[in-house]
Order: C-alpha cells, then structure tokens, then sequence
C-alpha cells in the first residue's frame, strides 16, 4: 500500500465482518491511516501543546482545570468540524494533551475516586455548552466506518504493545466520552418532554420538575472564567425531538450497515460486481448534491420567499398552517402529520411544532441542472443546493415517504382500523359498509388486505386508494371529495397499517447511506455500481426526510 502500512489482519477481519475495507483506512505496526490522512502512530501519540504547570499550587490548580476544559471543546471541535470529517490527528491529540493535565491534578490529590475510575466527567461541561444541531454532530462522528476503525485499533494496539499506555488512555476517554454524548442527548429528550407534559398541564409541574433525570455536575463549577462557548456553525438550532431523532436513526443505520455488509458485498458479487464495494457506491451517494426542488414565486416572492427571509426556515407545510394557508385542505395535514409520525415517532407526545418538522428533497445522482426532482414532477422549476452540514443532519430514504413506509397487515392493526373509522371524517355509509363484514366493499378490503399482507416488500405505495378494488375508490369517491377521501382513506391506513420498527430499519443518516444499498433493486444497484467504478453520474435519485434545516 501507498501508506506503508501492513494490516493487522485481527483487526482486517473484525472491521470486514461491519463492512469497514482498506477504502476506509487501515491499521498495522502501530500506525492508522484513516481516508487521505496521514498515517497517526498510536504506540507514541503526539500530544497538542500543554503549557508550563506553574510554579505555584494556585496556578498549577487553575492551569489544570483550564486546561481539561480546554483540550474538552478541542475534542468536541475535532469530532465535528465544518468539513464534517473528524480530524482524528487533532482528536487524539487533544486526548494525550488531556490526560497530561488529568495526571498533573492526580498529582495535587485532586482528584475524588469516582473521577479517578472514569474520565466522562471531563467532557460534561463541553458537552453542555453544544447546542442540539452541535451535539448532533458530535454523537454521528462515532456512527462511522472512519471512527469504528480508530476505535478497533486503539483497543487492539492496547493488546498487542506492552507500551499500550497512549491507546489506552485515548480509547478509554473516546468510549467515556461517547457514553457521555449519549447520556446527554437522552436527558435533553426527556427534559423536553417534561417541559411539553408541564405546557400541557401546569397543575402537575412540580411532579414532573422532580422526575428530571439528574445531570452530572459541572466539576469546575467554581473556577473562574472556566466556561466554554458553544461552537459556532452559523446556522439556527434543531429540536430536541430532532437530535432525538438523529440519533435513533444514525444508531439503527450504522446497526444495517454493519449486519448486512457481507451479504450486498455477496450481491455485488453475484453480478459480476466484485471489484467495487459498498463503501464505494455509498460514496457516490454522499457525493451527490443534496437538492429542494422549488416553484420560483415561493423562491423570490410572496410572503414566504427564501430571499426575503434567507435566515428563517424553509418553509413546510406546518408553517403555512399557522399562517392559516392550507392549499391541500385539512385532511392533507393530517395525512402527513400521520406520515411524519410513523416515520420518526419522536414527534409523538406533543403538538405540531412546524419548526421541528421535515421538508423535502433529494440527492442529485443525475447531477440535473436544476435540482434532482425534474420540473415535470410539480415540485418547481427552480432549485436550492444545500450545504454539506445539512446533508450530515438530514436522514434519507429510497422512495418518496407517501410511498416507501414498511407496512404490517395483522389482526390487531385490521381491528384498530375498523375502530377508527367512526370519527375518521368519511361519510357515515361509508363507514357503515366497511364495518359490514357482508358487505361487498368490507370484502374487497378484506382480500386486499389478505392480498399485500403476502408481499415481503409490502409499502404504503399499496395503500394508494387507485390501487385498491373498485368498490371502494368508486364508492369512497362518489360521496366526498376526491382530494380529501384520498387523504383521509390514506391517513387513516397509515396510522394503522405502516410500521414504524421496520421502516426505521431502512432508513439512513449521511455517514451510514450504505444501508440504502440494501434497499435497492438490482437494477438501481448496478446503475450506482457502475457509476462507483467509473465515476461517472448515474441516473435517479435518492429521496431525503429529516429534521428542519
């Protein structure tokens, strides 16, 4: 290899087995090489600089805490830079430079037992000051194949090296840290949650305020001048249902990618594929141009135009409803709040806030000169590219999200559905007919049902009214509206029928778009292949949903 590097092979069979090859990196003899980085010795990792301790106990104090604190932002930074790739020489740097002034402190009896058996406390203070979008980044900088592979090779280099003390150090921190993000991310959650369950009933605030989950102090709470600015990214904060969000999906995406690497390389190779990997039809994909196809009023004029306001959200359908603007009627709203709910069941538990909801787009695979979605399809003749940060936050699926939700026909889902007719907005004979098990329409559900019940690739394309037999889109049709019997029959469907577990299973963040490999036909599949070994733009495109902009 270029880099001079041999592969251990331990660590090239634990890696291949999650789908982690020589185009990710490699490590031997004590060095990792990640992507185009330079090789980074990890039997003698070199520190960032640390300043003189002191001469003084005060100073040396002081120097110390500072120093923690410091190396801690250092490390969030290095995990979520503007580029979006951890820079892991920085990273690791930080973490030597860390565990200098974590000894000096040792040294000064300073440190308590608990601080002495885990070194997650460092990162508390850091971790508070990131805003939702920044502790975002940092939890999917360890979902990737470059992250999985320092942290194989840092653990087995403590194995192998009787001077193991760097790694071990340095992969003891990453894990404690992670674990830290983790915790953080999930009191955030529950502490919006308490905050929307004390909205909705002030009367029980002082009951909820004490199930709070307790958060870990900040260590240097006394030392003055100790507190950290969040990073700044230029962009406006997501949700805590959305950081939620994101880390139920890039968790669930990182889990695909790894179980099912060995089979898409085996299909690759079925098709005389072989040569190429998933790793590197992934690429390709998160190479693309992430696009929003948009009619040009909404772009330059009206009240909502991108251009008059370039610093607010982009506008969704949940917005225009609080200005009162509903162009497909109430029934559509509540179609795709049901679509958004089965999607990300985070949104769950609380009012609509528009904020926090999705809007659409897709990647350019076909590197179209305006946008991935052609002018024909309705979407608008005018296009937005958006910047490579929004790409890492926003979660993608294979098909448009009306269409590609997994589905589950059972008898209790078929027995909810029957229940929620009456108040479900269709006309009282309509109802009466599908509640009729001799009915002609109630039997037509029936072996519809029965029928997509059977399909292993059973989406809610099948729960399309045009797709359904005659006696219900003609009847449903011939009593309301056709764009609101639509609506309704679909939203109603949805609620039931379309199954939130499996669907998460097929959808992916940016660094783990590998598991929409495992999605693909074998047409689509070979058209991404070729245009992986050839690097040449390939035709179609890959549908995106995810947290607000």
């Amino acid at each position: 290899m270029s880099s001079g590097i041999q592969w251990d092979a331990t660590v090239r069979q634990q890696l291949a087995t999650r789908g982690v090859d020589e185009s990710t990196g490699v490590y031997g003899g004590h060095k990792v090489k990640i992507g185009k980085g330079s090789p980074i010795r990890l039997d003698e990792i070199k520190s960032a600089q640390v300043p003189y301790a002191g001469y003084h106990t005060v100073q040396k104090v002081a120097r110390g805490k500072a120093g923690i604190q410091q190396c801690a932002q250092k490390t969030l930074q290095a995990l979520s830079t503007a580029s979006g790739k951890a820079d892991f020489k920085e990273l690791l740097g930080q973490l030597k430079a860390m565990q200098t002034h974590y000894e000096r402190l040792g040294a000064l009896g300073l440190l308590s037992a608990a601080q002495k058996e885990s070194t997650g406390w460092m990162f508390a203070s850091a971790l508070k000051g990131l805003s939702n979008a920044q502790l975002a980044a940092v939890f999917q900088s360890f979902t990737t194949s470059e992250m999985d592979l320092l942290q194989t090779a840092l653990m087995r280099e403590g194995q192998i090296n009787t001077k193991n003390a760097d790694a071990a150090q340095a992969a003891e921190k990453l894990f404690d840290l992670q674990a830290m993000v983790i915790k953080e991310i999930n009191d955030r959650s529950i502490n919006a949650q308490i905050d929307d369950a004390i909205a909705a009933s002030p009367k029980n605030t002082l009951t909820l305020e004490a199930s709070r989950p307790q958060s870990m102090a900040d260590p240097f709470s006394g030392l003055e001048g100790a507190g950290l600015q969040t990073l700044q990214n230029g962009t406006g904060d997501i949700s805590a249902a959305n950081l939620h969000i994101l880390t139920e999906v890039g968790s669930s995406a990182q889990h695909q990618r790894e179980v099912n690497s060995a089979k898409e390389q085996a299909r690759l190779q079925a098709r005389d594929l072989g040569n190429v990997t998933v790793k590197q039809m992934a690429d390709v994909l998160r190479s693309a141009e992430l696009t929003v196809n948009i009619q040009t009023e909404h772009l330059i004029g009206g009240d909502n135009s991108i251009f008059d306001h370039p610093d607010d959200p982009l506008v969704n359908i949940f917005h225009l409803s609080d200005q009162g603007i509903k162009p497909h009627g109430e029934s559509y709203n509540t179609l795709r709040d049901n679509v958004e709910k089965k999607f990300f069941p985070e949104f769950g538990g609380h009012a609509i806030k528009a904020d926090e909801r999705p809007v659409y787009g897709a990647l350019n695979l076909g590197k179209r000169k305006v946008g991935a979605i052609g002018s024909a399809t309705g979407y608008g003749s005018s296009a937005i590219v958006l910047k490579p940060h929004v790409a890492k936050r926003a979660t993608y699926i294979m098909d448009d999200t009306f269409l590609g939700g997994k589905i589950a026909i059972t008898p209790e889902r078929r027995e909810n559905f029957f229940k929620l007719l009456d108040g479900s907005g269709l006309p009282a004979e309509i109802i009466r007919g599908l509640k009729d098990p001799g009915s002609q329409m109630r039997r037509d559900l029936d072996a519809y049902l029965d029928k997509i019940a059977g399909e292993p690739d059973g989406s809610t394309a099948m729960l399309d009214l045009e797709k359904m037999p005659e006696s219900l889109s003609s009847a449903v049709f011939s009593n309301i509206h056709p764009r609101d019997a639509e609506h309704i029959m679909k939203a109603l469907l949805t609620e039931c029928f379309m199954d939130a577990e499996s669907t998460r299973s097929i959808m992916a963040t940016h660094d783990n778009l590998e598991t929409l490999i495992s999605n693909m036909n074998d047409v689509d599949g070979n058209s991404l292949a070729l245009a992986a070994q050839k690097k040449i733009s390939v035709d179609g495109r890959g549908c995106l949903i995810g947290a607000q902009y």
